[in-house]
C-alpha cells in the first residue's frame, strides 16, 4: 500500500538513533544478534522512508561520484585487492594475519584506495559509455526491423 502522508522528521531521526543503538548493543553483546538486527533494520527502514531526511545530504557531490562507479567497484574489488595483496606480500608483507596497528591499517587503506581508483577508471571505460552502446544496439535493431517488414504488417 502506498503511503498517503510523509513520515515526520522525528521518525527518521529516531530511525538513525535505532541504528546507532543496534550497533552499540551489537558491540556490547547485550542483546542476541536477532535483536540487534531488528534494531538496525527498523532504524534503516524509518530513516530511508523519511523523504525530508533523505533530501538533506551535505555530501551529495561525493556520493554521486561514488554512485557512478559503484557497480564497477562491486564487480572488480575482489580481483583487484587480491592482486594488490599478492604484490604487497611479494615485497615483504607477511602472508599471515597481521595484528592491528598503523602498518596494517595503512596496507588496508592502500588496498581500498587501489580498488576504488581501479573501479573509477574501469567505470570511465565501460559504464560511462552505456547510453551510447544502448543507442547503437537499439538503433541498429530498429533499422533491421524496418528493413524487413513482417508478413502481417
Amino acid at each position: 500500500m502506498v503511503r498517503r502522508r510523509e513520515l515526520p522528521l522525528v521518525a527518521g531521526l529516531a530511525g538513525l538513533g535505532l541504528i546507532g543503538a543496534g550497533l552499540v548493543t551489537s558491540r556490547l553483546q547485550v542483546l542476541p544478534p536477532v535483536g540487534t538486527d531488528l534494531l538496525v533494520g527498523l532504524g534503516a527502514a524509518l530513516s530511508v522512508a523519511n523523504a525530508r531526511l533523505l533530501a538533506w545530504c551535505p555530501l551529495r557531490a561525493p556520493i554521486k561520484v561514488g554512485a557512478d562507479f559503484s557497480y564497477s567497484l562491486y564487480l572488480i574489488h575482489v580481483p583487484v585487492t587480491v592482486f594488490a595483496g599478492a604484490l604487497i606480500e611479494r615485497f615483504g608483507w607477511p602472508a599471515v594475519l597481521a595484528q592491528p596497528g598503523l602498518p596494517a591499517f595503512a596496507v588496508f587503506a592502500g588496498l581500498v584506495a587501489a580498488a576504488m581508483v581501479t573501479a573509477f577508471i574501469f567505470a570511465q571505460a565501460t559504464e560511462r559509455h552505456t547510453d551510447s552502446v544502448r543507442k547503437a544496439l537499439f538503433g541498429r535493431r530498429r533499422a533491421v526491423v524496418t528493413a524487413f517488414p513482417s508478413a502481417a504488417g
